[in-house]
């Protein structure tokens, strides 16, 4: 695996030149890219001050939100016996709630919220990776079977409910209630179908509602990991998505970015996703560094001559056929 090449393919955000060389592929904006570190959940999206704070359950407080400050966000926590405790002090078996991890749809989002609506915003972090949806039904819902005792859900409506107590203690006045959700990786891995993903997710939809009081959700579409040829699972999950989005108007479209952009095809995404090496050698690092361009190199072996030979295909960045 060549590290160098990977990281002059992708981008170093520290590098002036590389975020724009990347915005360039992708069609990100550079001033994201150059605000945002990939290997550490550190974001810069500038706040107007005192307008957008983030419910902390360890401290029981909101915390600000403020872009000079390098800041993470959500946290790691197990729901027990109807409290949260943090992960760090308990015999760390389950966990309920994570931290985010290199991303700025958080800050970004309230900033985008504030800016246009001129109300302050109380984001409440309480997701996890790597779950399907299954796992965002209560414990005791038949449907979630692999993930029951990790009580995602009652973690969630737990830090929720004490975010709005908390606010009323201050006499704050919540105007509105929503929720957006990034979710779905994992349900191609584990082929939940269309109806079985519809059904669950406008169960947890419907509890988020009755029990939360929250108006509608914005639904981020994902995909999976680039390069790894299940473009038909994940065309199911997005369809599913798709058909909620449609079928209900309290189930909006919060973005569809990283569908459109999946790469399925190994070859064409091999700079990220194969650690035997990439790069022609014979052309240096030339290749990785031109935008839209990635190279592979397969190792393949000789059985008459007993040895190994590499070689090496090119592709193009490009967004899946619908």
């Amino acid at each position: 695996f060549n590290r160098k090449c990977r990281i002059n393919y992708w981008y170093n955000y520290s590098n002036i030149w590389t975020p724009g060389q990347y915005a360039s592929m992708t069609k990100i904006s550079s001033s994201i890219l150059r605000n945002t570190s990939t290997s550490l959940n550190f974001v810069s999206v500038k706040q107007e001050p005192h307008t957008v704070f983030e419910y902390m359950s360890s401290t029981n407080s909101f915390k600000e939100i403020d872009s000079t400050k390098k800041q993470n966000y959500g946290e790691y926590l197990v729901y027990k016996n109807g409290v949260l405790l943090n992960y760090s002090q308990t015999d760390k078996s389950y966990l309920s709630l994570s931290g985010s991890s290199g991303t700025n749809m958080i800050p970004q989002f309230c900033q985008t919220y504030y800016k246009n609506t001129g109300h302050k915003v109380i984001a409440v972090c309480a997701g996890i990776r790597g779950v399907a949806i299954e796992g965002f039904l209560p414990h005791n819902d038949s449907r979630n079977k692999r993930y029951k005792n990790n009580y995602i859900y009652e973690a969630i409506k737990t830090k929720y409910l004490s975010a709005l107590n908390l606010a009323q203690s201050k006499n704050l006045n919540i105007g509105h209630r929503f929720y957006v959700i990034a979710q779905g990786e994992n349900d191609v891995t584990a082929r939940t179908t269309k109806a079985q993903y519809k059904n669950m997710y406008k169960t947890l939809h419907k509890n988020l509602k009755n029990q939360l009081g929250i108006e509608m959700g914005a639904l981020v579409e994902t995909s999976t990991t680039p390069g790894t040829n299940t473009m038909k699972q994940v065309n199911i999950v997005h369809q599913a998505q798709e058909e909620l989005i449609k079928e209900n108007k309290d189930i909006i479209l919060g973005s569809s970015y990283f569908y459109n952009r999946f790469i399925p095809e190994k070859q064409d995404y091999c700079c990220w996703s194969n650690r035997n090496g990439c790069c022609d050698p014979t052309k240096g690092n030339r290749i990785c560094t031109q935008a839209l361009t990635t190279c592979c190199k397969t190792k393949i072996y000789d059985s008459t001559k007993r040895i190994y030979t590499y070689k090496y295909t090119h592709g193009r960045y490009h967004p899946p056929s619908k």
